[in-house]
């Protein structure tokens, strides 16, 4: 007489999930507790600097605002960015772990989750030293004043800001609905503040710059290094 074997395998399946749904739950774990991290620094931040923060929020669309910020002592400039770095670098690194998943679907069979997500920090925190080196480039370029130089230093901090905050509920939808298309919705958001940092920066010292050198300079530092770097991580074939 025949045997099935499908009758005697599927107890054993049910009872041994997929390996690839436990790296899905463990950074389901690991991503609650950076977003509860990054909650508690934000209630902080509202709490003991909400009129920093405001200021910060808004300053990449309302321009007069640089200035009165650059007044505040550097202590209090320096305390708020203690508490919003790591809510910055841990949104970019879980962008940067769900992007790179997506991209090469396979990634997460060969890495485990902590050891990728600890990749994807250092990636975040190399982006963030070449931002710096990026203003010092810029600056000495195009001839800013060391008021201007600050002035970019603080664009960029509120393009940051803005992103990371907006990433904030995107990530919690993700998290918990699965649905990868919300983060369509962020990269309008990413698009508008981009452009919009572009032409402040632009617009901060434009009678000594020329517009198309700007440009150039800005689409060959600024953008080619992260599309050479997403071809290359396209280019995985796994």
């Amino acid at each position: 007489m025949p045997v099935d074997t499908n009758l005697i395998l599927n107890p054993v399946l049910d009872q041994n999930p997929p390996l690839s749904e436990a790296p899905g739950l463990l950074f389901q774990d690991v991503a609650t507790v950076l977003l509860a991290v990054a909650l508690v620094l934000l209630a902080v931040l509202c709490t003991f600097y909400r009129k920093e923060l405001k200021q910060l929020v808004q300053v990449l669309f309302v321009p007069h605002l640089v200035f009165q910020i650059l007044r505040e002592t550097t202590m209090v400039r320096r305390r708020v960015l203690v508490l919003l770095f790591p809510i910055i670098a841990s949104m970019q690194a879980l962008l940067l772990y769900v992007l790179c998943t997506l991209s090469v679907p396979a990634l997460p069979k060969l890495l485990h989750v902590l050891p990728l997500l600890g990749i994807c920090f250092g990636g975040v925190l190399i982006d963030f030293v070449f931002k710096i080196l990026n203003i010092n480039i810029f600056t000495r370029v195009f001839d800013y004043s060391k008021t201007e130089r600050h002035v970019c230093e603080l664009q960029k901090l509120a393009y940051l800001t803005l992103n990371s905050l907006f990433l904030l509920p995107v990530f919690v939808a993700y998290l918990y609905t699965g649905y990868w298309s919300l983060l369509i919705v962020y990269a309008l958001f990413f698009s508008g503040t981009y452009l919009t940092m572009a032409y402040r920066l632009f617009q901060l010292n434009f009678q000594k710059q020329n517009s198309f050198q700007f440009f150039l300079y800005f689409c060959t530092v600024e953008i080619l290094p992260y599309l050479i770097l997403l071809k290359t991580v396209l280019s995985f074939d796994m």
